[in-house]
């Protein structure tokens, strides 16, 4: 059948005839067959020509172009073909081929239609002037030809005036209704100025005339996803792809639908198709650039965004993802600088880029120059409400309290609905203490919103301001009445309830809303919470065990829901429930941390190890587990895991207080003191911790510091006077270093506190001892009183004794301090003391012999040796 036509035996005049009458009819596809049949007998340039306005017919441009070419190469005549020709250069923006296409023969009509196409080509380019000549030429020629009509619109596009560019459109389309590239350029300027259903229309009847036409089609498709017809969206789509596989654009449509339709990884499959179509196809790589930054993958989405800058000039969107790219890098600076600088280039993206890049400034610390861009935005679009509420939320911070208020007064009277203006005002004005506009101001969010807990809330908030507990409990209750299932309302009512001592009140309160919403966790914890410390244990765990049934999912519930167990003494329910928890959120370093804490507390030591290594592997920065799981391996003597297992929250935190005071731990416990006080210095320098105090004074104390370190504990007191035994600690120090006066003057103090204190009273004893024996006897007396079993406390009282010259009631006590001393030899010297005073030089004798026979180096050695010599034999 393939040579049926052969057979037919058909002259090329025949074929011509033929193949005329179809091109007539609209038969282009016949047509295209006998016009190269005819070529086949006899080739002639009308013939090639022919077959060009068939091709074109039958929406083959790159056939129709190529044949029209050549024929008016070999000399078809251009008044026939030129004017098809550059419209299909027009239609495949060809506008550098439009630009030169000239031919002399030309006149009247053909040349009018050829003259503006090339006028259309020459505004593209950006030739304004070029375009305006070409299109006087145009109209000099001929008149109500739709082909100037369109150029005409371009030159008023190109003059900024839409109207009258959509004026020519319409003049264009009213000449002939089937002149496509008219209701191609008015779909767009339909689309520039908002109007999408007149867009919509119009690409309705572009696709009409030319349905093969990929333009027109995707054109039309990105305005229905913008009118979120997602369905007649997808339908283009997949005409597109179906029609024309090698045309990025079809499978940009479809991640562009499937986006839409919340399936991102459908959509990414479909952005990767396009670059496989076309590797450099720019509009896919910012979208495949933020679904990659989604995923976290932030290397693949940098990828993209580099290719799409390095290809072109970046967009509103690519700029935002670099910006949040750096966010997700945890470098602010860098996301704020590439926001600046895309700014200082297009100036017109304020409207877009600058909310984003004023929000960065005022994280980053620079309050100034995010409130600059603020109002950059502002002076862009004045009625942006979002802006005008960070803005007075800026001002605010920035300490112009004045003009912050008055901004967001301005968005809070200006929109009828509920905004965060509304509440940073109330909070603002209560802050101020301007309690009047802040109760106008709350009274208004009330009214704006009166079933919204928000409005009481707000309003019981100024009346606290003003002191009025028993008015803020009244509006509150009046809040629950009218919203009964308000968890925030029953919180804070039943807060103040309990403040005033009426506990069972605030139960009551939360009972209510517990009964209304079994399944909200705030209140299902506080009240089982509350019954527990009322005794009332059953009661909190029959919540507790309701709110689980609806919540049974919930992985932070379980969690503090397990604590609760524990505060009722039910640790195996609440170890099973941070069991639970961590199946259900396996990446919940804190659930894994609290899990650890259970274990170890009921002695499962190993289990505990396994639960700090699953949240150090959820979060390697996690503190708290890096914490404990390095103090077990520092004790088990594994100094460099320890060490290592906290490297990541060092490297994350380098200067925060707790990191370096647990660097000192370590440092301590390796024997570098010097190290461990430096870094305690760092933790105290940021924060004043107890434990940090006594730690940093220890590491001094080794590293031979010991004055540095008495200064950190009188840093500490004079913070803090009244912790006693802080001050023990600063009196042993300053007896070790022989700083006695000082150490009076802390003991003194000490007893002003607590006059009962045996050791105070046994230390000031052996201080006074010297110069006030009388004044020591009597503190030493009280010492014994209080610790009479205390073998230091009869040592004390003995020496004073013997300073008082009372020698048997010395021996006595010493003798008793001996036999609890268990062979301090500086008690049996002083025993020994004791009783050569008292006479008893042979049992004196005897102890010193002992002493020395016992002891080969302590303290008073010396003393001893010298004391045996006098006595003689």
């Amino acid at each position: 059948m393939v040579g049926c036509e052969a057979w037919q035996g058909l002259s090329e005049e025949e074929y011509l005839e033929r193949a005329a009458e179809q091109l007539e009819a609209g038969e282009y596809r016949a047509a295209v067959l006998d016009y190269r049949n005819a070529l086949q007998k006899v080739e002639t340039p009308e013939t090639r020509g022919q077959l060009g306005l068939a091709y074109a017919g039958d929406g083959d441009t790159d056939a129709a172009i190529n044949h029209l070419t050549r024929a008016l190469e070999q000399g078809a005549e251009p008044k026939r073909y030129a004017p098809t020709l550059a419209r299909l250069y027009h239609e495949t923006r060809q506008h550098g081929e439009l630009v030169d296409f000239e031919y002399e023969a030309l006149e009247g009509e053909a040349k009018a239609r050829v003259f503006a196409y090339r006028a259309v080509a020459a505004y593209h380019r950006g030739d304004d002037e070029a375009g305006s000549e070409l299109l006087t030429a145009a109209v000099s020629e001929a008149a109500d030809l739709p082909e100037l009509e369109l150029a005409k619109a371009f030159g008023a596009l190109v003059a900024g005036d839409r109207a009258q560019a959509a004026s020519h459109l319409e003049a264009a389309v009213a000449l002939d209704e089937d002149y496509y590239p008219a209701w191609t350029l008015r779909g767009s300027l339909a689309e520039v100025v908002g109007e999408r259903q007149s867009a919509r229309e119009a690409f309705d009847r572009a696709v009409d005339l030319r349905p093969d036409y990929v333009s027109d089609r995707f054109s039309r498709a990105m305005v229905r996803l913008r009118e979120e017809d997602f369905e007649g969206a997808r339908a283009d789509a997949e005409q597109l792809v179906e029609g024309a596989p090698g045309f990025a654009g079809g499978y940009f449509l479809m991640g562009l639908v499937e986006l839409e339709g919340d399936s991102p990884d459908e959509a990414r499959t479909q952005f990767e198709e396009a670059l496989a179509r076309q590797r450099e196809y720019r509009p896919a790589r910012p979208y495949l650039a933020g679904l990659e930054l989604e995923r976290g993958n932030l290397a693949q989405a940098e990828h993209h965004l580099n290719r799409y800058h390095a290809s072109g000039p970046g967009s509103v969107t690519s700029y935002t993802l670099r910006a949040r790219l750096y966010m997700a890098q945890d470098q602010p600076e860098e996301a704020r600088e590439v926001l600046s600088e895309a700014l200082a280039e297009r100036p017109e993206w304020v409207s877009e880029l600058g909310d984003r890049l004023g929000a960065l400034y005022l994280d980053t610390g620079d309050v100034e120059s995010g409130i600059q861009t603020l109002r950059r935005v502002l002076d862009a679009q004045p009625d942006a409400l979002e802006t005008r509420e960070v803005l007075g939320t800026a001002l605010l911070l920035a300490g112009d309290e004045e003009k912050g208020l008055e901004e967001l007064e301005a968005v809070a009277s200006a929109d009828g609905a509920l905004r965060a203006a509304d509440l940073t005002l109330v909070q603002a004005y209560i802050e101020a203490g301007r309690f009047e506009a802040a109760a106008v101001a709350a009274e208004r969010t009330q009214d704006k919103a009166p079933e919204d807990p928000v409005g009481y809330n707000l309003r019981a908030a100024v009346l606290l301001g003003q002191g009025d507990r028993p008015g803020a409990r009244r509006v509150l209750r009046e809040g629950l009445e009218a919203v009964p299932d308000s968890a925030d309302l029953a919180m804070n009512l039943s807060s103040l309830e309990r403040a005033r001592g009426e506990a069972e009140a605030g139960i009551e309160v939360l009972r209510g809303v517990h009964q209304a919403v079994p399944d909200e966790p705030r209140v299902a914890m506080r009240l089982a919470e509350w019954l527990i410390q009322m005794d009332s244990a059953a009661e909190g765990l029959s919540v507790l065990e309701q709110t689980l049934e609806e919540r049974p999912e919930d992985a932070q519930f379980l969690g503090e829901a397990a604590r609760i167990y524990g505060m009722a003494g039910e640790d195996r329910e609440a170890r099973r429930l941070l069991e639970r928890a961590t199946e259900l959120d396996p990446d919940a370093a804190d659930l894994h941390y609290l899990l650890a804490l259970a274990r170890a507390a009921a002695g499962d030591e190993q289990g505990s190890v396994e639960a700090l290594e699953s949240a150090l592997s959820a979060d390697p920065s996690h503190y708290s587990a890096a914490h404990a799981r390095s103090r077990q391996l520092a004790r088990q003597g594994q100094r460099e895991e320890a060490e290592e297992v906290f490297a990541p929250v060092a490297e994350a935190n380098p200067d925060a207080p707790e990191v370096h005071a647990h660097q000192g731990w370590l440092a301590y416990r390796d024997g570098r003191f010097a190290r461990a006080a430096e870094h305690y210095g760092h933790a105290l320098s940021g924060r004043m911790e107890r434990s940090w105090v006594l730690e940093g004074y220890t590491a001094k104390r080794a590293a031979d510091d010991l004055d540095a370190g008495i200064d950190r504990l009188n840093d500490w007191l004079s913070a803090n006077p009244a912790d006693a035994q802080m001050r023990h600690v600063l009196g042993s120090a300053l007896l070790e270093a022989g700083r006695d006066e000082d150490a009076i003057q802390v003991y003194t103090h000490l007893l002003q506190q607590r006059e009962q204190d045996p050791l105070a009273l046994n230390n000031l004893a052996w201080l006074l001892r010297e110069d006030a024996p009388d004044q020591a006897l009597e503190y030493a007396r009280r010492a014994y009183d209080l610790a009479p079993g205390e073998a230091a406390v009869l040592d004390t009282l003995g020496v004073v004794l013997l300073r008082n010259d009372r020698t048997s009631d010395a021996v006595e006590y010493l003798d008793q301090a001996v036999a609890l001393a268990g062979g301090d030899p500086d008690v049996q010297l002083n025993l020994a003391r004791a009783l050569r005073a008292d006479g008893q030089v042979s049992q004196a004798r005897d102890i010193l012999e002992q002493l020395l026979e016992a002891h080969a180096d302590f303290s008073g050695r010396q003393d001893a040796e010298e004391m045996l010599t006098n006595l003689g034999d």
